[in-house]
């Protein structure tokens, strides 16, 4: 909880008003190893999935340039600073696991091929093909495979003579099923800080900031079905329908920042956080295998690459925070972090108009509470803090994830022109995430999230 402390490039992202209070330049840098632990439990299992990985978790320049040393008052320092923080990591893996006498993946999709109203010509050539434009490729994936057939008015396979009802699964009531699905996902947010921030009479900091923020994220999802309980005129042994799809994104965003030091024992800070308008390239791709008792046994198919490209403007942020110094003892600081989402939406609200309304109705402002504890006992520096944040869901919504809570501890050294510290940094989320939805077929795991953040900075101040 930096925001009104000051003093410490992470403040670049958060505060910029805390470059003012350097006094000397700084070039440091922070490695992050992460362990992430993530859990779904499905119709009685449970199953837990572990990822490690290590990013560089930021870097910084900090030039000070003294002004009005002599006399104290008025613009007593410049100070410019460039650095890199990485803001998210996206690095991590669910499984979830059970058997489902209920219902099928294959049922959600032939529920939705149904009211949507397609037919065996929906699933004709690329160009022409509605299923296609209905966005939901698993649902072609499928289809390719023979894994929904359509039946005409009379409930027997569809002939071309004959008048079309609707579609069927392949599998058979009574068919129990044994479901997998594996989730796992790579990539970051960061945001490259341009600042700059003056020193008044040092007791007034002020700090601007130009944040250009960088994202990419790749995932796979892979959805299993066996049979596992066959009933007399079962065709269907086992299907996979897996996806596979990245994104890469560019945003810019302004950051205003003030600390005000109202004493040598108290301290208040204060910014704001512009929406981040951000531009995003997308692509995507389905395929699908299918196994069956009979010949022909097996058949696979691929969907074209999708490609998209859209323009997304993020919430707004204001940010409170106050800090309390024990001279050369240590300190207890606070900050307090409200996300509104009135501009949250795509740029193209024709072709985006219902995910806006989505964003717009059933995305909340978010509260995020963290307050840390330094103690001093120089060289050494010892550290623990902890933090909440709300969600931003308002109702029931795909891969919802509840609040989250986070706590940290860590220890460090101070000596003339030089710094290192190591910090350890513990993060719990609960959510649930469905495995498919459509109307009332629904199968949804409960998650828990957990991640272990070990971060080692090492810093030159001159």
């Amino acid at each position: 909880a930096m925001g009104a402390v000051g003093g410490d490039f992470s403040t670049l992202s958060t505060n910029p008003g805390g470059l003012g209070l350097y006094r000397s330049g700084d070039l440091g840098a922070t490695l992050n190893l992460g362990l992430h632990l993530g859990s779904d439990t499905y119709r009685g299992n449970t199953y837990t999935t572990p990822t490690v990985d290590a990013k560089l978790g930021g870097l910084a320049l900090v030039i000070n340039f003294p002004i009005n040393r002599e006399s104290q008052e008025g613009v007593v320092d410049f100070n410019f600073g460039v650095a890199y923080n990485q803001l998210a990591n996206y690095h991590g893996g669910f499984t979830a696991k059970g058997e489902n006498a209920d219902h099928s993946f294959l049922d959600a999709l032939v529920a939705e091929a149904n009211d949507l109203g397609l037919n065996p010509s929906s699933f004709g050539s690329e160009k022409d093909n509605s299923a296609y434009r209905a966005y939901n490729w698993y649902m072609v994936a499928a289809r390719k495979t023979f894994l929904f057939e359509p039946i005409d008015v009379d409930g027997n396979p569809w002939r071309t003579n004959k008048e079309f009802k609707k579609f069927i699964t392949t599998l058979e009531p009574g068919d129990v099923v044994e479901q997998r699905q594996s989730y796992y996902q790579v990539g970051h947010l960061g945001e490259i800080d341009f600042s700059g921030a003056i020193n008044v009479s040092n007791r007034l900091f002020l700090g601007l900031t130009l944040g250009v923020q960088e994202f990419d994220r790749k995932w796979e999802k892979e959805h299993f079905e066996r049979n596992i309980l066959f009933s007399a005129s079962s065709q269907l042994d086992r299907f996979k329908l897996k996806e596979e799809a990245k994104e890469e994104g560019v945003g810019v965003n302004l950051k205003l920042g003030a600390v005000l030091r109202a004493s040598d024992y108290l301290r208040f800070g204060l910014a704001f956080h512009s929406p981040t308008a951000m531009s995003v390239e997308s692509e995507y791709e389905v395929e699908a295998e299918a196994y069956y008792k009979t010949a022909p046994n097996y058949y696979r198919t691929e969907s074209p690459e999708g490609e998209t490209k859209y323009s997304f403007y993020g919430p707004m942020r204001a940010m409170g925070s106050m800090a309390v110094l024990f001279g050369s003892h240590g300190l207890i600081s606070a900050d307090y972090i409200y996300s509104h989402n009135p501009l949250m939406a795509f740029s193209n609200r024709a072709r985006y108009t219902e995910h806006n309304e989505l964003l717009q109705n059933e995305i909340k402002g978010t509260h995020e509470v963290r307050a840390g504890l330094e103690i001093l006992a120089l060289p050494f520096v010892y550290r623990l803090g902890g933090g909440y944040l709300s969600s931003a869901y308002s109702t029931k919504l795909l891969h919802t994830y509840g609040a989250r809570y986070y706590a940290s501890a860590g220890f460090g050294m101070a000596f003339d022109g030089f710094y290192f510290d190591i910090a350890y940094r513990h993060l719990w989320q609960y959510g649930e995430a469905y495995l498919y939805k459509y109307q009332n077929i629904e199968a949804f795991a409960k998650r828990r999230d957990f991640e272990g953040l070990l971060m080692a900075t090492i810093g030159f101040r001159w």
